[in-house]
């Protein structure tokens, strides 16, 4: 269940978040500590409330949905987002199955990979058509908040054109999978629906290597987990109360 179910949260999420969620680019960050309108920073820190430069123009700035929710800016407009998403790593089958064999962190984070592009091979031919071509790529080594992890995903073909790529940086440190997920999405493709807010294929080549650099020394933040009864694990400062 929480294969199919959570693990395409991580890129629905992304994808579906709209306008509103971002803001249209009009709030300031700011360092902290410093006025609004301050030098962006250079470290992205995902309880912060300041910007990061990615450069030509283009910054990852807090969107208003929350602080896991960064705002992909270029010129001060908002052209996407980046999301991050945490899970217990006991909750995830394909990685605890790895983890219980004896397997190696990097052999979890290639379970967790295949798991995630698995759903979306199956899933969007059925709603974008048989003809729609789901080609995973990855994972790749890469840091993510200083943690060894790996980067993955897949792009969406229709009629050998691309049309979608899905993004995600993925690691662990023990209890706590960190996944931060972002999406291009061409204009009239299936997944477009006059809405939403995505980068575009040409912007996300572009930014990939910034944003893979921004994402290796982020401050992930730190979660505790707690069983609820009939829940299972949640992060324990959202557990109830003698839960």
């Amino acid at each position: 269940m929480f294969r199919t179910t959570m693990f395409r949260v991580a890129v629905v999420a992304a994808v579906t978040l709209i306008l509103a969620a971002c803001g249209g680019g009009d709030d300031e960050s700011s360092a902290p500590g410093g006025d609004p309108g301050g030098s962006p920073q250079p470290v992205v820190d995902w309880a912060g409330d300041y910007a990061v430069d990615l450069g030509d123009g283009w910054q990852l700035t807090p969107c208003e949905g929350g602080p896991t929710l960064m705002c992909i800016r270029l010129n001060g407009e908002t052209q996407g987002v980046a999301e991050l998403l945490t899970y217990p790593t006991a909750g995830h089958e394909a990685v605890k199955e790895v983890l219980d064999a004896g397997g190696t962190n990097e052999e979890a984070l290639a379970a967790l990979a295949a798991d995630f592009q698995e759903v979306f091979i199956e899933d969007r031919p059925v709603g974008c058509g048989a003809e729609y071509a789901v080609e995973p790529f990855g994972p790749r080594p890469a840091t993510v908040g200083g943690l060894a992890g790996v980067i993955y995903g897949f792009e969406g073909l229709a009629d050998g054109r691309r049309v979608e790529r899905a993004l995600q940086f993925a690691a662990f440190d023990g209890p706590t999978v960190y996944l931060i997920a972002t999406t291009a999405i061409e204009d009239g493709s299936c997944m477009d629906d006059g809405e939403l807010q995505e980068l575009t294929i040409a912007e996300i080549d572009d930014l990939e290597q910034d944003l893979a650099d921004a994402i290796a020394t982020s401050r992930l933040p730190a979660v505790e987990w707690c069983e609820v009864p009939d829940v299972g694990l949640v992060p324990c400062d959202t557990a109830p109360a003698g839960g």
